[in-house]
């Protein structure tokens, strides 16, 4: 009986540390968000509930879709394009409801370290 109190307490105590504060509430990021920095209203961002994201260029040259995972401070980016999985890895921060950093999103730009800010719409 005290193996087993010892074992629901590492299991409780296993659970509780898992959990953090800076994991990021996905319904938060539901909606579309708009590119301020660098280039203002460049880039919407339209984050959904399954996990999905599409990312659009408001002068209509290209619309992608993802599905991304968020994890330590990154958030990853799933494309299936032609049978071809590929998966890029970008900065993020949601700093409140309404303000996120995203790192370069067009690294075909060569501003691999630019930091793109976007606001909820």
């Amino acid at each position: 009986m005290k193996k087993n109190g010892i074992i629901i307490i590492l299991l409780t105590l296993i659970f509780i540390t898992s959990c953090s504060d800076n994991e990021i509430d996905n319904n938060s990021l539901n909606g579309k968000w708009i590119e301020n920095t660098p280039e203002n209203s460049r880039t919407e961002l339209l984050f959904s509930a399954t996990n999905n994201i599409l990312k659009r260029d408001t002068k209509g040259n290209s619309e992608d879709e993802y599905i991304y995972k968020i994890e330590n401070g990154k958030i990853y980016l799933t494309s299936y394009l032609c049978s071809t999985v590929i998966t890029t890895e970008h900065y993020f921060n949601q700093i409140n409801d309404k303000t996120l950093e995203v790192g370069n999103l067009y690294p075909s730009v060569g501003l691999t370290q630019t930091k793109m800010t976007f606001t909820k719409e």
